[in-house]
């Protein structure tokens, strides 16, 4: 090795080590102090006001201990929620910062500083109880990563605990990511059974992730999309329900919000309804309008006074009435002892049909009743023949209004409201343009005829139909 290389090479490690010492040396009191004023700022409370809420969030640490790589202090935590206080720490916690550049912990990643706060019976005697009982080290364990910027990583731990063969708990997982009005959520509950004898209740593990962020044109909302998975629940003489899946995205397009829902249940199963009975439903929502109809409705959202007040503004509020919504059912199953029934339905309003100039005031007085709205609607149905009088059987009716169901059944399709297709009775009915069809032929609501043929079974139709639509 020449000596130019041998240079290179010495002036190399010199630099190495020179960083080295500062990243281990210099830097964790610099970055501690750093991250020990940006905890003392939560003191000031993390608030939440909106959609009417009064919501709010307190950490504070106290009585620091600075040392050179690691600082230890009080920790208390108050949760209030209208002014009521919902949560707080009576004896404070002892959290410990680990001074950056930190690259490992939970969560993990190169950041300033983390937190440690290991939730023990230490000083409080809940938590005492519980590790006894459990034969558990610690009830939770919280990581706080304070990355450089704005970013900060929040992870939560708690681990599996039983008791007795009858209680079993698999834990919690979690981390958030968060930084410039963004959010990265991915948790996993790990399930639970609770047994006494040969009653309890199981559930399986469940999974939820979430990418959101803050648009300004809607400052109140959280935009992105969230998953949630569930393996199912089984509940001893109550119900079951097998795995499961909650979509929902949302977001803004050209200055138009678009939310989007998607979610399926499987396996539903009601044994209290006295006799086997399973469900399957496969569902989406859609909605579209203007980001400042939703602004309006967001600003005025506080000022109403319960459900009850939310209904009639989503369907008749100034910002909304112009706008557009969508419900799919793509699949609804229902199934009992080798019989089913399926049906499916389709909804859309589209406010932009609209005439005219319309608002809050002369909305009711544009549309009466439903069928004067723009809508279009599409209801399919499936079910076995012997589907309905069986049921009845098995709800404790005798065989003669078994019977007579049945009769009922055969009426219907001698007057067209059902079509028979093998072993099954279907029916799909339409409402498009202020005009019912069903099964192909127009349903005229005022005299009950079908495709200019009136019988008994289409007057009961339309007289049904008319009284849920007036």
């Amino acid at each position: 090795m020449d000596d130019i290389t041998k240079r290179i090479a010495i002036l190399g490690a010199t630099v190495a080590a020179t960083l080295a010492v500062v990243a281990v040396v210099i830097l964790p009191p610099i970055f501690g102090n750093l991250a020990r004023s940006a905890l003392d700022d939560l003191d000031e409370g993390v608030g939440l006001d909106a959609f009417g809420t009064d919501a709010e969030l307190r950490v504070s640490f106290d009585d620091w201990d600075a040392g050179w790589f690691s600082s230890t202090a009080a920790l208390k935590l108050n949760v209030a929620f209208g002014g009521i206080s919902m949560l707080a720490s009576e004896t404070p916690f002892v959290a410990t910062l680990r001074h950056g550049p930190v690259i490992s912990g939970t969560p993990s990643g190169l950041g300033l500083a983390s937190v440690e706060l290991v939730l023990d019976g230490a000083g409080h005697p809940f938590l005492r109880e519980l590790r006894e009982f459990f034969d558990v080290d610690a009830a939770a364990h919280v990581g706080l990563l304070l990355g450089f910027g704005d970013a900060i990583a929040i992870g939560l731990n708690i681990p599996e605990f039983a008791h007795d063969g009858g209680f079993h708990f698999g834990g919690i997982k979690a981390v958030a990511d968060m930084a410039d009005d963004a959010i990265d959520f991915n948790g996993d509950f790990r399930g639970l059974l609770a047994r006494d004898g040969t009653d309890g209740v199981e559930i399986g593990p469940v999974s939820l992730a979430a990418s959101l962020y803050r648009d300004s044109r809607l400052p109140l909302m959280w935009m992105g999309s969230m998953r949630t998975d569930v393996a199912g629940f089984d509940a001893e003489d109550t119900g079951e329900i097998g795995p499961s899946s909650l979509y929902v995205d949302a977001r803004v397009i050209e200055d138009r919000l678009v939310v989007r829902l998607d979610g399926e249940v499987s396996d539903f199963y009601f044994p209290s309804a006295g006799f086997p009975l399973r469900l399957d439903l496969a569902a989406d929502v859609g909605l579209e309008c203007g980001t400042d109809a939703v602004a309006r409705l967001m600003q005025d959202f506080g000022s109403l006074q319960g459900l009850a007040g939310v209904l009639p503004m989503l369907l008749t509020a100034d910002a909304l009435v112009r706008e557009r919504l969508s419900f799919d059912v793509h699949s609804l199953t229902l199934a009992h002892e080798g019989r089913s029934a399926s049906a499916t339905l389709a909804f859309e309003y589209r406010g932009g049909d609209l005439p005219g100039d319309v608002n809050i005031e002369n909305f009711a007085r544009m549309t009466r009743g439903l069928l004067s709205l723009p809508i279009s609607a599409n209801l399919g149905l499936a079910f076995h023949r012997e589907l309905p009088g069986h049921i009845m059987r098995n709800l404790g009716a005798g065989d003669l209004v078994a019977a007579a169901i049945d009769e009922n059944m055969h009426e219907m399709v001698r007057g067209g409201v059902f079509e028979e297709h093998g072993d099954d009775y279907t029916a799909r009915l339409e409402f498009a343009d202020r005009e019912w069809v069903l099964n192909g032929e127009t349903l005229d609501l005022a005299t009950g005829s079908l495709g200019g043929q009136r019988s008994e079974a289409t007057l009961v139709l339309a007289e049904l139909v008319d009284e849920l639509t007036r």
